[in-house]
């Protein structure tokens, strides 16, 4: 009797081990689709399957949409960088756009309060909203 019970649990392990290889399989196909942000104690980062260009016009939009005022815009002439200041209720905004390589940017977004003061929560907003736009 032993036998059977034992090939029942095995099937079993068997079955949630397929359930979970599945779902890891779905979950890591959806963390590839969306960029990972990173986060350390003054900014927000993240690399994006976008050109600078592409990820420039959405940092534009981006700023329009959250009412970040532009202070400084720059781009490279060979299109490698960018950079984008903003000003939102006395904090300001600066986003640095740089090709990682020939099909992604690298994006890094600082918010600071003052000269000292960083807001990487923040920053990381303004950068989910990058991306959603870039993507």
């Amino acid at each position: 009797m032993k036998k059977p019970r034992a090939a029942s649990r095995m099937l079993a392990v068997l079955a949630l081990a397929a359930a979970t290889s599945a779902c890891a399989a779905a979950v890591g196909a959806a963390a590839g689709a969306a960029a990972a942000i990173a986060y350390d104690d003054r900014n927000a980062s993240t690399e994006i399957g976008a050109s600078v260009s592409d990820v420039y016009a959405a940092s534009e939009a981006t700023f329009g949409e959250m009412g970040i005022t532009v202070t400084n815009r720059s781009e490279a002439a060979d299109g490698s960088e960018a950079q984008l200041r903003g000003e939102e209720n006395g904090r300001m905004i600066r986003v640095d756009i740089n090709r990682a390589s020939a099909t992604t940017t690298r994006v890094v977004v600082t918010a600071r309060d003052g000269e000292i003061e960083y807001r990487p929560s923040r920053a990381g907003e303004i950068l989910q909203r990058i991306i959603a736009r870039a993507s």
